[in-house]
């Protein structure tokens, strides 16, 4: 994110920008939204739900044999009802390699 920093001042502005984050999205004394340690920064999915992960849960509830029709056919109207072009302005690779893969199950 601070590519002209050195390493330790780029760590320092990413513990501040993760401590605003957190006070804005963490409720005091709730669980930590935001999980991390000296080398990555996630979302807890366990905390947090994400509806990437909640759409494809869905298609493949939508796509199990072992499930009527009725159900399937609600899986699947659900994960259509969550369903917008993901990661819009992203270009990295694995952001575009994650539109892909979600947009060829949406198809």
């Amino acid at each position: 994110f601070w590519p002209d920093a050195d390493p330790v001042a780029g760590r320092n502005s990413l513990n501040n920008a993760l401590s605003v984050l957190r006070r804005q999205l963490e409720p005091a004394g709730g669980a930590r939204l935001i999980a991390g340690d000296h080398l990555t920064v996630r979302l807890d999915p366990s905390v947090a739900g994400v509806d990437a992960h909640r759409f494809e849960a869905l298609v493949r509830r939508g796509c199990s044999a072992r499930l009527g029709e009725d159900e399937r056919r609600t899986a699947l109207r659900a994960a259509l009802d969550l369903w917008a072009p993901p990661l819009p302005g992203l270009y990295d690779d694995w952001a575009v390699e994650a539109q892909n893969r979600l947009e060829a199950l949406a198809e």
